[in-house]
């Protein structure tokens, strides 16, 4: 059997696409894995805003000397 240019063609397509599925089923895996791991991250993430955000609100208040005068011990 000879193969002719048009055979080649469609075997080459068929493989392609082959392709392509096994690539779409890889993306998918990495976008699970990836969805995954910010979920994870969410809870950190959470408590270092709350740190930066405590940290300028203390800094603002040594800062001031009225402030520091009222809550200091006696």
């Amino acid at each position: 059997m000879e193969w002719t240019i048009q055979d080649l063609g469609a075997v080459g397509e068929f493989i392609g696409a082959i392709g392509v599925v096994i690539t779409l089923v890889y993306l998918a895996h990495q976008i699970r894995q990836n969805t995954a791991q910010l979920k994870q991250n969410i809870p950190t993430a959470k408590a270092a805003a709350v740190n930066a955000s405590n940290i300028g609100v203390l800094s603002a208040l040594a800062s001031c000397e009225s402030l520091r005068r009222l809550l200091s011990p006696v």
